[in-house]
């Protein structure tokens, strides 16, 4: 979707925040403003965040303990609410 916004092959692309935001990190929609969209009472998925999820065996206590610790720190420091 870049190079085609880049290429001018589209005038507007639709992503989600965090991969365009990514993207745009590794140097990619150079000057380009992205936002998150404000949030539409009629589409209930604007209003509440989409779920993810990380797989991984119960005998990998040490990963387990090593994303809890990360996902309260991005709790703690506002990166994730």
């Amino acid at each position: 979707m870049a190079q085609d916004l880049t290429s001018g092959h589209i005038d507007v692309a639709t992503d989600s925040f965090a991969v365009a935001k990514t993207t745009q990190q590794k140097g990619a929609y150079a000057g380009a403003s992205i936002n998150v969209a404000q949030g539409d009472p009629r589409v209930k998925a604007s209003q509440q965040p989409g779920q993810a999820a990380v797989m991984f065996t119960k005998q990998n206590d040490a990963l387990g303990q090593a994303l809890s610790a990360h996902i309260q720190q991005l709790h703690a420091d506002g990166d994730m609410r």
